[in-house]
């Protein structure tokens, strides 16, 4: 019985910092649920057909054939600084329409754009004074550079701007900047990349134990209710017997025994000793529940009950 106990008491308590850990993990995982998001980053701004101050001086500009007065240059990054793929076909899209549309206000005309580095497969073109970005997926930290050709369509000297006319990702976000001023290069924080293999393993790892720790909240599920109901049914059945049975020991068990121990053991067959079973006549309890209270054992099922259904939301439900 000693043995039994103790088993149970090393295995419960297993449970209890398994559940723990588990709950941890569910609380963070929650809390840190994967986003959205897009910077899009005027890198410079260029006005092609300023001239200089010289009196009398005067130039017609064309462009691809065609006559500009007020030609300005866009140079952008747009970059996915979220921590999630970013889809923008088919039916897992993460697109309201099938495209990312930026303009540059009334006051300007989209002439042309280019892109000078794409490591997206990203697809731009000019349409209805908007650039229309279409792409496949876009992966974290990947990034495209674009310039835009603009022509201003009034004469006050006005810098152009880029603006996403809509809220184009579904629960995300696109946030414009301007840091065509900020002097130098800004330093990045050095992002640590480890071995495709460690990766492998680190994930593997961490999948057993995320599927160690489910196996062990199911079971205690279903094992904690069990067990109390055994010990109640044994109660039942044979606790005043038992009871009877601790008063009326024999002189050489009761030396073996202290007062305080045998009040205990009333209270709490299941820390009897195997010295004081042996003798019993009725029957023996078998079984070690975790809480003695129908109060604890409704607390712990439900916990398990809850730690249970996260596994079950985590695993399936991404």
């Amino acid at each position: 019985m000693n043995l039994t106990k103790s088993f149970f008491d090393k295995f419960n308590m297993f449970i209890g910092v398994l559940v723990l850990c588990a709950t941890v993990f569910g609380v963070w995982y929650q809390t840190n649920e994967k986003h959205l998001a897009l910077d899009l980053d005027l890198l410079s701004i260029d006005e092609l057909t300023e001239l200089s101050n010289t009196p009398n001086l005067k130039a017609n500009f064309k462009y691809n054939e065609t006559e500009v007065s007020h030609l300005w240059k866009a140079t952008f990054r747009i970059k996915n600084v979220g921590d999630k793929v970013i889809i923008g076909k088919g039916a897992h899209s993460n697109l309201l329409e099938k495209s990312i549309p930026i303009t540059f206000g009334e006051h300007f005309k989209i002439i042309d754009q280019e892109i000078s580095y794409n490591d997206i497969s990203l697809n731009a073109k000019v349409d209805s004074n908007q650039i229309i970005i279409t792409f496949e997926q876009w992966r974290e930290d990947e990034l495209a550079v674009m310039s835009v050709y603009l022509e201003a369509l009034d004469s006050d000297n006005k810098k152009p701007f880029p603006i996403v006319i809509s809220r184009s990702l579904v629960n995300g976000v696109i946030n414009v900047n301007d840091i065509s001023s900020v002097k130098g290069v800004q330093k990045k924080e050095p992002k640590i990349v480890f071995p495709e293999p460690v990766l492998i393993a680190g994930k593997f790892i961490f999948g057993l134990f995320v599927f160690v720790c489910a196996i062990f909240a199911v079971t205690a599920l279903f094992m904690v209710p069990t067990e109390f109901y055994k010990r109640k049914v044994w109660e039942k059945n044979n606790l005043k017997e038992f009871n009877k049975y601790l008063d009326e020991l024999d002189s050489n068990t009761v030396e073996k025994l202290t007062s305080h121990l045998i009040e205990k053991c009333k209270s709490d067959p299941e820390v009897t000793p195997q010295v004081v079973w042996s003798d019993f006549k009725g029957e023996k309890l078998t079984t070690s529940s975790i809480s003695s209270t129908y109060r604890g054992t409704i607390i712990f099922t439900a916990f398990a009950f809850v730690i249970s259904l996260s596994f079950i939301i985590i695993i399936f439900g991404t």
